[in-house]
């Protein structure tokens, strides 16, 4: 039984550790470009010729001048990014792309360079540095359409638009993600990739037994309990992913193994989960919940409702002294005097088993992951 369940559950194990491996790489790979970008020192902008400029170069720069905006961004009425043009090199010019909370500034800036270039030499003073760190990227889409329709609309000759460089600074990216999208993929791929390493540790642990070995430790005797548990899985036929008999409880869930003393068993009965949609009804789905002397449940998922009804057919055949069903009155005696429901159960299983529980003894050990 154990090597069985070892070699089982051990295999759930894995596969579900390359699986959570393999997301936690795939948003790994998403951030690759970024996390090169991220490593490469970050140059000043206001250093380099308009030759050196390349995409994507992680920079930082203090912005003074703003020539215009070409382009901009609006949610719900309210203006949510713009994207102006900035002088860089020697005589060039190229985008930079700042959101809302840069706006009030830029505009600023913006205006005073008007006024400083139509005469007002004090407009200069009036600037505020907008520090910023981030990467710059080729124009693509309908933000490079802007760009070209807002030189176009000079009347420059090709040569003369030649000083547009079809760039822009997007502030706060790293490579091509925003600082929210890398963090999300960094944080996810930190996620899938460590709960990966912790399950494929549990699963080497043989965490699903957990509960088996703690029962054979207490058991007095674990050889011997290791014994007649082996016998118990190898006499005892597998019914809707359950094996009951007067001795033990056994079923095999996705990620643990649900086992109880049989005798710890009080009451049983059937439990529907409804699903739905905007308040429609789409899909019901149906398990056994099994309560245990210690106030503790296990619940076994069956695939549908005649599955259901035939387990508990099964169950009510090997554990006839249980409660069995569901209704407020049992609710009620279980919170308010469950002694009295463990007394009942143990004195009609008494009956059908007296070598097994001796007369005015019962045993409370739940054993349940």
């Amino acid at each position: 039984m154990f090597q069985k369940l070892k070699r089982k559950y051990l295999t759930r194990y894995v596969i579900l550790t390359v699986f959570a491996f393999i997301i936690g790489l795939l948003f790994l790979a998403m951030n690759v470009e970024s996390m090169k970008v991220l490593l490469t020192p970050k140059a000043d902008l206001y250093d380099l010729y308009a030759d050196e400029i390349t995409t994507p170069m992680r920079v930082e720069a203090d912005i003074d001048v703003i020539m215009d905006y070409y382009t901009y961004t609006q949610k719900n009425g309210t203006t949510t990014e713009k994207q102006y043009f900035i002088p860089v090199g020697e005589a060039e010019y190229m985008g930079i792309a700042l959101s809302k909370s840069y706006l009030s500034k830029a505009d600023n800036n913006m205006q005073a360079t008007w006024d400083y270039m139509d005469g007002d030499t004090e407009a200069l003073e009036q600037m505020e540095t907008i520090h910023v760190t981030g990467t710059i990227l080729p124009l693509e889409g309908i933000e490079r359409q802007h760009y070209k329709s807002y030189i176009s609309d000079l009347g420059w000759t090709e040569e003369e638009e030649e000083i547009f460089l079809p760039y822009v600074l997007k502030v706060g990216y790293i490579g091509e993600s925003s600082l929210g999208q890398f963090v999300f993929f960094m944080v996810m791929a930190a996620f899938f990739l460590i709960f990966g390493i912790i399950w494929l540790i549990l699963g080497l642990k043989g965490n699903y037994l957990k509960n088996i070995r703690k029962y054979c430790e207490a058991s007095g005797s674990p050889e011997m309990a290791r014994a007649r548990l082996e016998q118990f899985y190898a006499t005892t036929p597998e019914v809707y992913g359950m094996r009951i008999s007067s001795e033990y409880f056994l079923a095999l869930q996705a990620a643990k193994v649900l086992f109880a003393e049989s005798k710890n068993i009080i009451w049983v009965y059937q439990h529907v989960l409804r699903h739905s949609v905007n308040l429609i009804p789409v899909a019901k789905t149906y398990s056994i919940i099994f309560v245990n002397a210690d106030g503790s449940r296990m619940e076994v998922g069956m695939k549908s409702k005649k599955k259901t009804e035939a387990a508990m057919e099964h169950i009510a055949h090997v554990l006839p002294y249980v409660f069995f069903g569901y209704d407020e009155q049992l609710q009620k005696a279980f919170k308010q005097d469950r002694q009295a429901m463990i007394q009942q159960v143990a004195e009609r299983r008494n009956q059908i088993y007296p070598q097994q529980v001796p007369d005015g003894e019962t045993d409370n050990t739940m054993f349940k992951e």
